[in-house]
């Protein structure tokens, strides 16, 4: 008794054997995953259970970045970028890549640390609209969940590949948090003191606010009083910049 084979699928729907585009993705080399066709349409190619020859709104007219399709090695790991308009992309591990592809992402900008995030668009129960992170969908943690999300490296905040993520506390997000857009004194954690004449240091430490002391310039009350502070009760959530 011989075991059956599995069914060899081919490169792409297109069925043309020298297609070099792999199975299930858009034919204008845009990288993405297309959804499934929901019925035949012989003027777009689509077949019924299969998936379709290209995304909604991409066409063979359509200019595509064919770089998006690439994967590279990040840390030793293969990722690949997803684009979010005006010339920014988000980087994940490829493998979470093959289920955020489906999705339209953008992007927010931070109106406190002036950081940009990708998300998308979503309808919530009630028919009311909503937002998703794409940060949140790689680390699985759904709407309501009061678990936080935190880049480890909080200056690229549009690296979600696994190594920059991890589950956080409000607190410890607020930890690694980059200086304030309000800062005026160019230090964090450091703020002009006028009736003493000098800058001061303080810190954030389980909702209670720290005092660490005055000096004169506020290079010094950074180095001098709000790092080793940062360092000792932050810990690795900890950010000096």
């Amino acid at each position: 008794m011989t075991t059956p084979s599995k069914p060899i699928l081919p490169l792409c729907i297109c069925g043309d054997p020298s297609c070099r585009i792999p199975y299930g993705f858009c034919h204008c080399e845009c990288g993405k995953l297309t959804r499934i066709a929901d019925k035949n349409c012989s003027k777009r190619g689509d077949v019924k259970g299969f998936p379709r020859r290209f995304r909604v709104g991409h066409g063979s007219r359509t200019v595509c970045r064919p770089e998006y399709a690439v994967p590279f090695k990040l840390d030793g790991v293969y990722c690949r970028v997803i684009p979010l308009g005006d010339g920014l992309v988000a980087i994940v591990n490829e493998d979470d890549y093959y289920v955020l592809a489906f999705f339209k992402w953008s992007y927010f900008k931070s109106p406190h640390t002036g950081t940009f995030y990708a998300h998308r668009g979503i309808k919530l129960s009630d028919r009311r609209n909503s937002t998703y992170s794409m940060h949140r969908q790689v680390m699985g943690f759904k709407r309501g969940d009061p678990r936080q999300v935190d880049h480890k490296d909080n200056l690229d905040t549009l690296n979600n590949t696994r190594n920059n993520l991890r589950d956080a506390t409000h607190d410890q997000n607020m930890h690694n948090r980059g200086m304030l857009a309000t800062n005026k004194s160019g230090y964090k954690g450091v703020s002009w003191k006028e009736n003493n004449n000098s800058y001061v240091a303080q810190i954030s430490f389980q909702g209670k606010r720290i005092h660490l002391g005055y000096r004169k310039t506020a290079r010094a009350a950074h180095e001098e009083l709000y790092v080793p502070a940062a360092l000792k009760y932050h810990r690795k959530f900890a950010r000096v910049a």
